[in-house]
């Protein structure tokens, strides 16, 4: 009994060490986004070839959740000016909550839609558990982080579990730095869509 009462002990301290880092790393990502933000660099980037990629970075999580990914594209071959890197971290935040606020079986869309001289939209949409709208003003800010609710009947991965309240400040920061907006909106009956409009297509 008093090993696994150390084993225990042990395992709180690695998760809570875990937890630490993961939060400083993202206060140094939103500092550097603020301070230095002649990293950025735009080129045309290929919306299929970036999901795809995206897609395999969360299909791990995907499949421990039976959840899809559907993803959508107008034009098929859509190619946007982006900061490739921020871009790419922008979606997965987005794709991750939303793998994380789903419940299991569900399925989580990415709409990119991108006409020539008019202003390109990415959507990431899901059925999940939803923002109540006394939150949704606050969810971009540092630092704020909405409900705590009981685990899914999947278990582990952290269904509706309390986030650091970083990643979403982050992903405003480097929208903007695109030109671009992001809005939070409710999904009826069921779920949230967050969409970011960028400056007009080339």
């Amino acid at each position: 009994p008093g090993g696994e009462c150390f084993r225990g002990f042990v395992n709180v301290v690695q998760s809570g060490a875990k937890r630490l880092e993961h939060l400083v790393a993202n206060m140094l990502k939103l500092l550097q986004a603020g301070s230095f933000e002649t990293a950025f660099e735009l080129a045309p980037v290929n919306c299929r070839k970036m999901l795809d990629d995206i897609e395999a970075q969360v299909a791990h999580y995907l499949a421990r959740r039976r959840q899809t990914l559907k993803i959508t594209l107008a034009p098929p071959d859509a190619v946007l000016a982006l900061d490739r890197g921020k871009m790419h971290d922008v979606i997965v935040n987005l794709v991750m909550n939303a793998i994380k606020f789903s419940p299991d079986g569900s399925v989580i869309e990415v709409a990119v839609r991108a006409v020539a001289g008019q202003p390109a939209t990415i959507e990431v949409a899901d059925s999940g558990a939803g923002i109540a709208e006394t939150d949704l003003p606050h969810v971009f800010e540092p630092f704020f982080s909405t409900f705590d609710t009981l685990h899914h009947s999947s278990g582990s991965f952290e269904y509706c579990k309390r986030g650091l309240g970083m990643g979403l400040a982050i992903v405003k920061k480097f929208v903007e730095m695109h030109g671009g907006t992001i809005k939070v909106h409710p999904r009826y009956p069921r779920g949230t869509s967050f969409m970011i409009r960028l400056p007009s297509s080339p």
